[in-house]
């Protein structure tokens, strides 16, 4: 212990400071500066400590307790050349010296041999940008994460439907089929969908349903068709084939494309287009056999009517009043069977020129020409008749137009009230989508509980007066014909108004 005390004693050496002379300012400002370098030599290796037991994740961590050492001994030798300024401890000097040389040697091979993995560390900048990409696939995967969740619920509820469901890639391979694909057409999953369709769809539609998808593929249009597809045992069956492209940001992103069975449906529609087509020729054999025996029997009813006039100058002067009286009854039948058969002719007219002569009709004009052909009516009942129209043209037969106004015009004048004048407003207006013709009256009007016989063909709900039931029936077929509808207001004592609902569209007819 002695001999190392000795051998670290400054007894053979002279202090530093001697060969500064002692000058002061040479003096400490070695001193000062040392000191302050040997501080801050000092102060690293703790900073190094902490940052190792905060980060020993950290790859080169060894690499940092050499450092350590290293700068630790740096500090050290500083320290010694502040205390060999006064104190000649040269010897330890030497060994902080020896020490440092060595962690310096160790640390620098060291370094040297880890540069170039060091260099591959990414830079501050390479790391944001690397954390921006681990970011944005973060996103992508998120986003694929909710895909799968809501193409799972997809499949889940594509099991619950009663249609065969499957996808398509935007190239038109198939990704998936639901269950009832398979309990339908007993076939297995194949991506070729043109391959599963040739052994389902009937062969002489496959070619038009191949070119009608191929067309939807490359234009990304919907895909709409009736197809016959074959069950697994054999049977084919209507289908309505759709497929509908889901796009994200302009671009197709999926298929869904599903089969709807609509047999029944198909049947029942094949079923009543026969039954209506029967029912057309029907109605048309009906309008020919109605015009025609209306013609036909005119000439016999004119003969009879011509006869009976013969017969009726003949015994004019008989005083038999039982032979008159019977050649007046007769004379009374003719004349309605006359009627009868000009209304069962002019019922045929309404169907059969429906179409003729299509016009744009002044209605205040062909009011006026109505007027002049009942001008006796129309003085007999003092009546006055008023006309508003917000829509003064309607296209349409003019013929169709005279018999609207004049059954109407007519049907009030004969049902007006004896306790009041009467007074007739005929207006038009829009409403919606139609055209509305009103005519209103003040006369007697009808008991609600008959209105709903109002229309019926050779119906009359008052005998007081002639006629024959026909007039209202022929209006009502009229508006039927051109796609409209007839309502009528009425009450006891008050007066009726029928209102005439023509469609804008539909059936030639058009606002002016």
């Amino acid at each position: 212990m002695k001999d190392s005390f000795i051998f670290f004693s400054e007894a053979d050496f002279m202090p530093h400071g001697h060969c500064y002379y002692w000058e002061p300012y040479i003096l400490w400002s070695h001193a000062i500066s040392d000191g302050i370098i040997a501080l801050a030599y000092c102060v690293i290796p703790p900073t190094l400590l902490y940052i190792y037991l905060k980060r020993k994740d950290f790859k080169y961590i060894w690499m940092m307790g050499l450092f350590a050492i290293f700068i630790f001994g740096c500090g050290m030798t500083h320290v010694m050349d502040v205390i060999t300024i006064w104190n000649p401890l040269y010897r330890l000097d030497s060994i902080f010296r020896i020490v440092t040389a060595l962690a310096s040697v160790g640390t620098a091979l060291v370094l040297i041999k880890i540069t170039p993995d060091i260099l591959l560390i990414p830079t501050a900048e390479q790391w944001i940008r690397l954390n921006e990409a681990l970011k944005a696939q973060i996103l992508e995967l998120q986003e694929k994460d909710r895909t799968i969740e809501a193409f799972r619920e997809f499949e889940y509820l594509t099991e619950t439907l009663p249609q065969l469901v499957w996808t398509n890639m935007p190239d038109g391979t198939a990704s998936y089929f639901n269950q009832r694909w398979y309990l339908y057409t007993g076939l297995d999953f194949t991506p070729d969908l043109l391959a599963s369709l040739e052994k389902v769809i009937y062969a002489d539609q496959l070619l038009p349903v191949k070119d009608t998808w191929q067309a939807a593929l490359q234009n990304g249009t919907i895909f709409e068709m009736e197809m016959l597809v074959r069950r697994h045992d054999g049977t084919y069956r209507w289908h309505l084939g759709r497929a509908v492209p889901i796009k994200k940001a302009g671009k197709i992103r999926l298929w869904v494309s599903t089969l709807t069975d609509i047999h029944d449906q198909k049947r029942h529609t094949q079923e009543l287009e026969a039954k209506n087509q029967e029912l057309i020729v029907i109605n048309r054999d009906l309008d020919n056999f109605i015009y025609t025996a209306s013609h036909d029997l005119k000439a016999p009813i004119a003969n009879v009517e011509g006869l009976t006039r013969v017969l009726v100058k003949r015994v004019a002067s008989s005083p038999d009043e039982e032979q008159n009286t019977i050649l007046q009854h007769i004379t009374e039948s003719v004349k309605r069977l006359k009627g009868t058969v000009r209304d069962l002719t002019e019922i045929a007219k309404v169907q059969k020129e429906i179409h003729d002569d299509i016009a744009m009709v002044p209605l205040r004009d062909m009011l006026e020409e109505v007027k002049q052909d009942i001008n006796a009516l129309i003085t007999e009942s003092a009546a006055s008749i008023i006309a508003r129209f917000e829509v003064p043209q309607l296209q349409m037969a003019p013929k169709n137009v005279r018999s609207i106004f004049y059954n109407l015009l007519t049907n009030a004048i004969k049902y007006r009230s004896p306790q009041r004048p009467l007074r007739i407003l005929i207006e038009t207006r829009y409403q919606e989508q139609y055209i509305v013709l009103s005519v209103i009256d003040n006369g007697i009007g009808i008991d609600p509980s008959l209105q709903h016989k109002l229309f019926t063909m050779f119906k009359r709900l008052h005998t007081h007066v002639e006629g024959t039931g026909i007039g209202l029936y022929i209006v009502k077929r009229i508006i039927e014909n051109y796609g409209g509808k007839v309502a009528v207001e009425s009450d006891l004592d008050q007066g009726t108004t029928f209102r005439l609902f023509f469609p804008v569209k539909g059936h030639n007819l058009r606002l002016n």
